[in-house]
């Protein structure tokens, strides 16, 4: 008798054990939904993106890039969008908005921020050097990220964000013109202004380019104060997908990986992609931006340590819940 209850207890965990496998391995039979935003957040996915349009993918999925991270973090909220690549500020926004219903899975882009000056101006060595100067800088995180370094560092500016768009920063910064509110062309004096990468190259590669100054690197003096890394891109998947597809959700974390090391490896081909797949106008100048870009990989408890430290410096604030997801 004891032979055979031994031996039904012993069935039992294993059918157990065997469903609790099949659970953690559970996948989608449909397209998974991914967005991303042009540009740097969305380059290491390019090469996935080729992958995924010759079936050479574990998961099947359905790309769609966007301009604005408005129209990713709807389509979180709403449930039509499965993963997508963000801002790290917008990723802790989605999280709050949704209750919960988001959560980071991956950190894909470290700081990609610069200050360039028009050479004709007294120049910037220094972060001290910026004391009293007028910085134009997008909106946002980079206006967050620049405001937190300069009160790090006693530092008085005076820092304008009447661009939205980095895009629409770099041309006024280039030309020294930009728009009314009726739509005339006005001229404007830009001499210091925040430009992200890959706009940095971009604005370095023009003709011209002789009269502009990558004078410094935000992400190396974000981290003479902070002690860490500068994180401004991420993987964010919705909870419920998460859940019910662990393991839909674990290949693509492998398959991005390997798109992330192919992008940094192989910046030629990968711009390309980047071209093709309209994350980038310009597959040469994303060939050159890609080393300059901090394209990387990293989850688990380093993902979380880098995020809440950048968070925490920002004074972002998280909603009860679990906005880091671990395997």
């Amino acid at each position: 008798m004891k032979k055979i209850l031994s031996l039904t207890l012993a069935i039992i965990m294993v059918a157990i054990s065997l469903f609790a496998l099949a659970s953690c391995a559970k996948k989608t039979d449909d397209n998974i939904k991914v967005s991303v935003l042009n540009g740097t957040t969305g380059f290491g996915m390019a090469q996935l993106m080729e992958k995924n349009s010759t079936e050479e993918t574990k998961n099947s999925y359905e790309f769609k890039v966007e301009k604005d991270a408005s129209n990713i973090m709807a389509g979180l909220n709403q449930g039509t969008i499965d993963i997508a690549a963000l801002p790290t500020n917008a990723a802790a926004t989605a999280f709050n908005n949704t209750n919960g219903g988001v959560q980071i899975i991956a950190i894909n882009t470290l700081g990609v921020l610069t200050i360039m000056q028009n050479s004709e101006g007294e120049r910037i060595d220094d972060i001290k050097d910026l004391e009293g100067k007028t910085i134009h800088c997008p909106k946002q995180n980079p206006a967050q990220i620049l405001n937190y370094i300069l009160k790090q560092n006693g530092v008085n500016a005076t820092i304008k964000t009447d661009f939205a768009a980095p895009a629409d920063l770099v041309s006024a910064f280039m030309t020294q013109k930009t728009k009314d509110e009726a739509g005339a062309e006005i001229a404007i004096d830009i001499d210091i202004a925040v430009i992200p990468q890959p706009m940095a190259t971009q604005v370095l590669n023009k003709k011209g380019a002789a009269g502009y100054t990558l004078s410094l690197d935000l992400s190396e003096e974000w981290k003479k104060v902070s002690n860490e890394e500068l994180v401004q891109g991420c993987i964010v998947a919705r909870t419920d997908f998460i859940k019910e597809f662990p393991g839909s959700v674990a290949d693509f974390l492998e398959e991005y990986e390997d798109s992330i090391k192919f992008t940094n490896k192989n910046p030629k081909q990968a711009g390309e992609y980047i071209k093709k797949y309209e994350i980038a106008a310009d597959a040469a100048l994303a060939e050159k931006a890609i080393p300059n870009c901090n394209i990387t990989f990293i989850i688990g408890n380093d993902m979380e340590n880098k995020m809440q430290n950048f968070l925490d410096a920002l004074g972002i604030k998280l909603n009860e819940g679990t906005f880091y997801y671990k395997k």
